[in-house]
């Protein structure tokens, strides 16, 4: 009898189970289908990102998805009287998609929020003026004229929106390897 039981709970949990499984993952997936690029979202990307223009349409659909899943797991910020816009999100959102394509997952867990200021920023605790600035809190610091010129100027290989998202991949993979005990 007991035994028989034991089958039965095994079975329900199984098929309980494997309905959400499925479900969440039909529901994603549906999601992703239904998802499309805007006019404005292309060709903002496509005049600011030489990686998004070398993408295939599908490709370009997926980054901008996980640039705006990014963008709404983070808090982005303006500083010293700086607005920001869909467009400057999309952006930051989009630097960190450059930097993740690759991964499973679309952004970056150790990043909290992203700081932007107009121009260079005078920095306390370097006591220097900065561009950007990756702290260990998951905090980044980014000089939006210099974010901008990063992805304007590509002959000079100085992104600075790369630089400091990856200085929180770094981060993360140092926080991985010591729960892991490495």
């Amino acid at each position: 009898m007991y035994e028989l039981s034991f089958y039965l709970f095994v079975g329900c949990w199984g098929a309980i189970r494997y309905y959400y499984f499925f479900k969440k993952n039909h529901d994603a997936q549906n999601a992703e289908e239904s998802f499309s690029v805007t006019n404005h979202q292309n060709e903002l990307l496509l005049r600011y990102f030489p990686y998004y223009c070398q993408l295939s349409a599908e490709g370009k659909k997926r980054f901008v998805l996980r640039a705006q899943q990014t963008i709404k797991s983070i808090i982005i910020q303006g500083k010293e009287g700086f607005v920001v816009t869909d467009e400057v999100k999309l952006l930051v959102g989009a630097s960190i998609a450059q930097l993740t394509f690759g991964f499973s997952k679309p952004h970056l867990s150790e990043l909290k929020a992203v700081l932007i200021f107009p121009d260079a920023f005078y920095s306390r605790l370097l006591r220097r003026w900065a561009k950007g600035l990756a702290l260990g809190n998951g905090t980044v610091c980014l000089s939006w004229n210099h974010f901008l010129n990063g992805y304007e100027n590509t002959s000079d290989a100085v992104n600075l929106g790369l630089h400091e998202f990856a200085h929180v991949l770094r981060f993360e993979v140092y926080e991985e390897a010591n729960s892991e005990g490495v």
